[in-house]
């Protein structure tokens, strides 16, 4: 009787021929051999078989299957259904693992407690730059975001049992359009209370790199984009996280033939990502600020069109660093008024105000949340004293608004040219009062 291996690790792709090959070859680089290697072909009609006519292993199999709805989840279950290997390892067609990567995981498991595991992220450009991201579940409050908000792990880090203790064995969702990696990871760690169940290997095993579809600038969690504009303007950011790509050559292939050259370029990476994350966490007077105010800007941002959840994950990470910039705990009370969590949006608000009393935009926004909570008299009052302490254009206008809004309109004009003798330029305070203007004369004498 033929003996199963210990992992099995699967291998989605779609048309991707020219990086699938540096991804198979990361796998069998591994030094824990004891694996079967599945490749999932989800309707490829590029030259990805021919790339896999290359490999003669017996521990590869190729499934060339005909496209599958979406990303192709219910063709990751064809292949899954027949997986021999007690631990079910991921690595995406244009990802690639270090050599350690399934010794590293399959030690967590050793624990017969754990059935989800993952080594820490590494995000790598187009240019071959190398960001390292922090997310250790094992901490209550990261473990809640990331089972309601928000999935900031890459698929080619994770491992799990293939049978559930009270499941059965493991499946990818194919009722779901995108995200069924989060769906199967929170269906996995939600068996356990806060996550009792989950591993995290605090090292980097894989690197991640931006997906070929992606083509805008923005890429990775919300935090990502800040923490990469930091690594381009750090002149001191570690050489080992700074790969050269050049010409034609895909940033795949630059880093797989940099580790077939040189076996020590592992170690030099894990120790460079370690001098980068001790870098961003104690640099207050050089990047870090530039890093707070990027990811300031980017949470507004969010908050601006609509997206409240990712604006106020990044001010969940922004409170570890900046936890006395009123800019933080303001930006925090916008995304949590768009949720209209309304009570955590007032306290975020009255924080800012009690860090900066002349902060006049947290001053409009808590008055926004308290006549949302049916309290305008303190939506009043709050704008009332803020207009006493520092006398602010923006202010006025609101407090006009809202006096026209309850009929009182003498006031409310009062207030409306008070903003713009303050500043002319305010267009929203001149189109108030022009409506204001207009609602005037045409009442009845």
């Amino acid at each position: 009787m033929v003996t199963p291996p210990r992992f099995t690790v699967l291998l989605p792709t779609h048309n991707r021929d020219d990086v699938v090959g540096f991804a198979i070859e990361s796998v069998l680089r591994q030094s824990e051999a004891d694996f079967e290697l599945f490749v999932v072909g989800d309707g490829c009609t590029d030259a990805t078989a021919s790339v896999l006519e290359r490999y003669v292993d017996t521990r590869i199999r190729w499934f060339d299957l005909p496209k599958a709805p979406g990303f192709g989840y219910a063709n990751r279950n064809v292949a899954l259904r027949e997986a021999r290997g007690e631990l079910i390892a991921y690595i995406a067609h244009d990802d690639l693992m270090l050599a350690d990567h399934l010794s590293a995981l399959g030690e967590a498991f050793l624990d017969p407690a754990i059935e989800w595991a993952y080594s820490r992220p590494l995000w790598v450009g187009n240019d071959g730059l190398v960001v390292p991201f922090a997310v250790d579940l094992r901490k209550p409050d990261q473990f809640a975001r990331f089972m309601g908000q928000a999935n900031t792990i890459p698929a080619s880090c994770v491992m799990h049992r293939r049978d559930s203790r009270l499941a059965g064995p493991w499946f990818w969702p194919e009722d779901v359009a995108t995200e069924g990696d989060w769906t199967l990871w929170k269906a996995i760690t939600g068996q356990s209370a806060d996550g009792a169940n989950l591993a995290y290997v605090p090292m980097a095993t894989t690197l991640h790199f931006r997906a070929d579809w992606r083509r805008d600038r923005t890429w990775g969690p919300p935090p990502l984009d800040a923490w990469l504009r930091a690594a381009t303007e750090n002149a001191h950011w570690p050489a080992a996280l700074r790969v050269p790509v050049a010409g034609a050559v895909t940033p795949q292939e630059a880093f797989t033939r940099l580790m077939e050259s040189d076996p020590a370029w592992p170690a030099a990476l894990r120790a460079g990502v370690t001098e980068a994350v001790d870098d961003l966490a104690w640099s207050t007077a050089g990047t870090l600020p530039s890093v707070v105010d990027g990811l300031i800007g980017t949470a507004f941002g969010l908050a601006d069109t609509g997206s409240h959840h990712a604006a106020v994950e990044i001010t969940d990470h922004l409170l570890r660093v900046a936890p006395y910039d009123a800019r933080v705990h303001l930006a925090r009370g916008v995304g949590l008024l768009g949720q209209g969590r309304l009570s955590e949006a007032e306290m975020a608000l009255r924080s800012a105000i009690e860090l900066e009393p002349a902060l006049a935009e947290a001053h409009s926004q808590l008055s926004h949340t308290l006549a949302k909570m049916g309290n305008p008299a303190a939506a009043f009052a709050v704008v009332r004293e803020a207009i006493a302490i520092a006398p602010a254009a923006t202010l006025h206008a609101h407090l006009g608004n809202m006096l026209a809004n309850a009929d009182q309109l003498e006031d409310a004009e009062h207030h409306l040219r008070e903003a713009l003798r303050l500043d002319p330029r305010l267009t929203s305070a001149a189109h108030s009062l022009a409506a204001l203007i207009d609602r005037r004369e045409r009442q009845p004498s």
